[in-house]
């Protein structure tokens, strides 16, 4: 366990945790309390503000532009995924107004796993787990209340959350690289933008293909970091390393370790056959949506607080308008754009391990440390005990205990919808 927790780029999520167990009001205010604290602030304010009709005219002039591109262009069919993908796009305009990375990926994911998942559990009794579940804002969307699933994250300040929706039978707090589920415990592990996060994949994949008979997750190409706005004009005026320096500061700020499509399909392909497997939101896509994240002063998923009040304030049916339309257009562009350079790979798999599904309605959960079965929430065979806090069972391996406090009163800090 040390050496993974050494070397994987998952545990930097590690000092995230424990940092808002320590988080203090005081030294909040303190901060705030200095006049170039205030300052900055203001400043900081002002910049973002002033960002937004940037932004609406940004989005308005790249509408336009793909209009007139797709007038000299032989018309092309939309791929089913990409049709379907435009259906979901209004329903992450008011979590990401304005901000096409979460809402082009995302309506696309949905597109795939929603079609997948309806598949796989007609035949299933049960077992349905979500690894790296969030704050449940996606999972919400894809499961219904039907399925019953148990939702498991290393972030019980994300997992928290996720207690309110309907589909969700049991929250776990627990190590998803290697899930304490016993050997064909669950039916279906579905995993959503979660693999990038990980640099021992194979290890991971060897423990979930242990676990679960289906599997559906999904992964990012190197392109991820490649098409942000920086290294993508870099790489387009000729400075190559340059290019490649800024993408990698960007995937080891982002927690994440890329690799190539071909590298991902080998891995894949050790622990499944592929049932399907479909790849979208190509580099230069990625690139124009990044221009919308740049404007917002962010990089990944979360759209900033304050942009996200005034857009969806006083202004919310033009940034309605102009995102779905905006959304809409480039989801329409990158289904035309060979699949060469995409940044997302979704997978629908079975595991090469398991040749029947042996699991009932119920996830067999095992002890993180002896890996036996639990008996309540204690494990049979080294007595260990197990706490249930807020709803949320704690099932972390003695390494990763004390490394992951949780206090209760500080549940609500990183609100709702903050992925």
């Amino acid at each position: 366990m040390s050496d993974v927790r050494e070397k994987d780029i998952n545990r930097g999520y590690l000092g995230f945790i424990k940092s808002i167990s320590s988080v203090s009001e005081g030294k909040k205010k303190r901060t705030l309390g200095s006049l170039l604290g205030i300052f900055r602030h203001l400043v900081g304010i002002a910049l973002k503000v002033s960002a937004i009709p940037l932004l609406y005219l940004y989005g308005i002039l790249l509408i336009i532009w793909t209009r007139c591109k797709f007038l000299f262009l032989k018309k092309h069919p939309l791929s089913p995924l990409h049709q379907k993908a435009l259906h979901y796009i209004p329903e992450f305009i008011s979590q990401y107004p304005m901000h096409l990375y979460p809402i082009i990926a995302k309506s696309l994911e949905m597109a795939f796993i929603k079609e997948s998942i309806e598949r796989i559990t007609r035949d299933l009794r049960g077992g349905v787990v979500e690894l790296a579940i969030g704050d449940g804002t996606f999972s919400s969307r894809i499961f219904s209340e039907k399925n019953r699933i148990v939702g498991f994250d290393l972030n019980p300040y994300s997992l928290i959350q996720v207690k309110k929706y309907a589909h969700v039978r049991q929250c776990v707090v627990a190590d998803c690289l290697n899930p304490p589920i016993g050997a064909g415990g669950a039916s279906l592990i579905v995993s959503n933008n979660f693999l990038h996060h990980v640099t021992n994949k194979e290890g991971t994949l060897k423990h979930w293909a242990a676990i679960a008979r289906y599997a559906l997750f999904n992964e990012n190409t190197n392109y991820w970091a490649e098409g942000w706005l920086k290294p993508y004009v870099l790489k387009s005026i000729g400075f190559k390393w340059a290019a490649q320096k800024a993408a990698d500061q960007i995937a080891a700020r982002s927690l994440q370790t890329l690799w190539e499509k071909p590298q991902l399909g080998i891995l894949v392909r050790q622990f499944y056959d592929i049932e399907r497997e479909e790849s979208f939101f190509h580099e230069k896509v990625f690139f124009l949506s990044s221009i919308c994240s740049a404007l917002l002063f962010c990089y990944g998923p979360p759209t900033p607080e304050l942009q996200k009040r005034v857009m969806n304030g006083i202004f919310a049916p033009l940034t309605k308008k102009i995102t779905y339309h905006l959304a809409k257009a480039l989801i329409e562009y990158d289904a035309i754009l060979k699949r060469d350079r995409d940044v997302f790979i979704c997978w629908s798999l079975e595991s090469k391990q398991l040749e029947q599904n042996v699991v009932g309605d119920g996830i067999k959960l095992i002890c993180p440390d002896c890996r036996e079965r639990l008996q309540g929430n204690q494990c049979v065979r080294c007595q260990r005990s197990f706490d249930e806090i807020m709803g949320m069972l704690f099932l972390l391996p003695k390494e990763l205990t004390q490394e992951i406090p949780f206090r209760e009163e500080k549940a609500q800090l990183l609100g709702e919808e903050h992925l």
